[in-house]
């Protein structure tokens, strides 16, 4: 399913709030709901849909340079990580065997979304 890319703006005409493109093409229309004595704040609710789906890709952004930056500190520990180490390192060591396994386990997460 393809939806209009971001960033989202919002235009207020009359009584509708609109959430627009960024060429100013309506995406969507908010009206005033009265029915069953409930009703919210229209522009406060458009405001929440156009923050979460403009903070989606900068967030899909920052999470794909993270993952990037894992694979490769992996790399980096698969080099580093000792098989055999003196008592003096061994705390260093140790360290390094739990951030690699954290680093494992996030890019396996990853993979799986």
């Amino acid at each position: 399913m393809k939806h209009t890319p971001g960033p989202w703006t919002i235009r207020k005409e009359k009584r509708t709030v609109l959430i627009c493109d960024e060429y100013g093409n309506h995406i969507a229309a908010i009206r005033p709901v009265k029915r069953y004595g409930i009703a919210g704040d229209d522009l406060s609710n458009a405001e929440f849909i156009v923050h979460a789906c403009n903070s989606h890709y900068k967030q899909k952004a920052t999470i794909d340079e993270l993952l990037e930056a894992c694979k490769a500190m992996e790399r980096i520990s698969a080099l580093w990580l000792p098989t055999e180490t003196s008592e003096e390192h061994k705390d260093e060591a140790i360290a390094l065997h739990h951030a690699r396994g954290k680093i494992l386990n996030a890019i396996s997460k990853a993979g799986a979304a």
